[in-house]
């Protein structure tokens, strides 16, 4: 926009008083001290990002816009997928939900300011020659020359993003997606079968132990000398078709058995057999066939004498 309309750009953070400014007027309290003179060109255009948890300073920019009445109002509205990707990558530590919560404020606070402002979608910056008369009917003044337009970007999907089921499903909640937009996200998640054992979806059995050391995110097995076997039951593969498992740290020779076969119908869709020295690693990667029922997935040890090992990997995913 400041390139269709050849004007300077300055930051709200530089030019305007400090944030409790934004504050004070969002709670509706006088700007008496907060006054700020005006240090930028009359006809630049002054930048406000507020990604904020409350959205303070949209909230705040009607206060702020009673002292300038010749002052124009541009809002461009920031989809709620790109908002809380951007925001969490900026702030990691934050929590997921404050990041949908904050995207819900500034929702809220841009409607408020819908009546005094134009409001632009990011699809409309595509065609400058229709944004450029748009400015120029809103701000009173003639365009510049059209800029280049910027390279076009890949559209965000829900399926892509890096994050976890219950983030998926948070955002889902908070934000708002469609149904099949969920649906395609959730089945693109990898079934992590560490995670199902440590919430208690597993079973041990024939004396095998387990132990999840406090740091690193490796299950510890100790086999005893007799026949065992660790399965977590009941998997809906979604259409995950690849199995990925990785064990290593064997401290004696280990017999094992992999097998894949249907919760119900006991059909076998994988067995792999893997021996496992001291020191070597036994890595599988294999993809199942076509299976529209649920499946348990079983380690079986013949007897090992007190072996111990590290399940460092096990999941179910597609490409």
């Amino acid at each position: 926009m400041a390139a269709l309309l050849a004007r300077p750009v300055l930051d709200a953070a530089a030019a305007l008083p400090p944030l409790g400014a934004w504050h004070h007027a969002a709670a509706g309290l006088p700007l008496d001290g907060f006054a700020p003179p005006l240090p930028w060109p009359q006809d630049a255009l002054l930048r406000v990002d507020d990604d904020s948890p409350d959205a303070a300073a949209l909230r705040a920019l009607p206060a702020l816009l009673h002292r300038w009445p010749r002052a124009r109002l541009l809002c461009l509205r920031a989809p709620a997928l790109g908002f809380v990707a951007g925001r969490r990558r900026r702030c990691p530590e934050r929590p997921f939900a404050e990041h949908c919560l904050a995207w819900n404020a500034a929702e809220a606070a841009l409607a408020a300011l819908a009546p005094r402002a134009l409001v632009l979608e990011p699809s409309e910056l595509d065609d400058a020659a229709a944004l450029a008369r748009r400015l120029g009917e809103v701000l009173d003044a003639p365009p510049a020359a059209l800029p280049e337009p910027p390279p076009a970007t890949p559209p965000l999907s829900l399926a892509g993003m890096p994050w976890t089921l219950p983030e998926i499903e948070l955002f889902a909640g908070l934000c708002g997606a469609a149904p099949e937009d969920l649906a395609a996200a959730a089945r693109r998640r990898p079934l992590d079968l560490l995670a199902a054992l440590r919430d208690g979806q597993g079973r041990a059995a024939g004396g095998l132990s387990l132990r999840w050391p406090p740091q690193g995110a490796g299950l510890h097995l100790r086999l005893p000398a007799a026949p065992c076997r660790l399965s977590v039951a009941m998997l809906w593969p979604g259409g995950r078709d690849r199995l990925s498992l990785f064990l290593a740290g064997a401290t004696r020779p280990v017999e094992l058995e992999l097998l894949v076969a249907g919760s119900l119908t006991r059909r076998p869709l994988l067995a792999r057999a893997l021996r496992l020295e001291p020191g070597e690693d036994a890595e599988v990667a294999a993809t199942l066939p076509a299976a529209d029922e649920l499946l348990d997935v079983t380690l079986s040890a013949a007897p090992a004498e007190g072996t111990g090992l590290e399940l460092r990997q096990a999941r179910l995913y597609r490409l």
